[in-house]
């Protein structure tokens, strides 16, 4: 080769190593970046994970002493710390709900005197039902451990598309699902038709007692769960117990 060609070559290579070492550097930063990335990833979990142990220490601390001696702010604070929303949290607070009354909370004195929205009560019922029974520490079972996703879903696959849909969007997760009642599909979902409110709280009462849906799966929920006792039940639960946050 002449000196011309070889300087050609040398300065080819040359020039495939520049570009070779430029890669090798963008790939080293971008990996430099994923690194850092995920060292913060993990430190965010590490501080999640030590706030979520105070809570849980925090929690266990309340749930031992008896409900019915739990002051206004301690009731605040297990519904806080069982992720109950804030506005029905702060509606206890305001209208003094401590233990006591909390031990006889029924869902007729949280819409007419909290004027407390669907998922917000359904919440607070679950928490003061667990309590009462001396049930915070199970796991959920069943239906009642569903995600908003998972309602819709089982809403989809027993035809009820159109209202799975609603209740995805107000938010409705298990809990509130084996509790709903009539009215409430009446006056919050807005499921005006009769025969499909029959259908819904038909389904609805299979997963409550136990029974297959249409899959042929059984779930479980927990005991006293009731969305539709006789309307002689409820006038006598309330007659007990009239006007208690007033």
């Amino acid at each position: 080769k002449t000196m011309e060609e070889r300087k050609k070559a040398l300065e080819e290579e040359l020039k495939k190593l520049n570009e070779n070492i430029v890669t090798k550097e963008r790939e080293h930063n971008e990996w430099m970046k994923k690194v850092k990335g995920k060292g913060g990833e993990i430190e965010w979990l590490e501080k999640q994970f030590a706030s979520l142990e105070v809570k849980v220490k925090r929690l266990d601390q309340l749930n031992s002493k008896a409900i019915k001696i739990l002051t206004v702010e301690e009731v605040k604070e297990t519904m806080r710390l069982e992720g109950v929303r804030a506005e029905a949290t702060e509606k206890l607070g305001a209208n003094k709900v401590d233990g006591k009354k909390l031990m006889d909370i029924e869902e007729q004195d949280l819409i007419e005197d909290l004027k407390m929205e669907l998922i917000g009560r359904k919440q607070v019922l679950f928490v003061a039902e667990r309590r009462r029974e001396g049930r915070m520490n199970e796991e959920l079972k069943g239906a009642e451990g569903w995600n908003v996703d998972q309602v819709e879903k089982w809403m989809t696959e027993n035809g009820m598309k159109e209202e799975g849909a609603k209740m995805k969007a107000e938010g409705v997760d298990g809990i509130t699902l084996v509790r709903l009642e009539v009215r409430d599909l009446i006056e919050e979902l807005g499921v005006g038709v009769l025969k499909r409110r029959k259908e819904i709280i038909s389904k609805i009462d299979g997963l409550r007692q136990g029974k297959k849906d249409k899959n042929g799966k059984e779930e479980e929920v927990p005991k006293g769960t009731n969305a539709n006792p006789p309307p002689q039940q409820q006038q006598q639960e309330k007659s007990s117990n009239p006007n208690q946050f007033k």
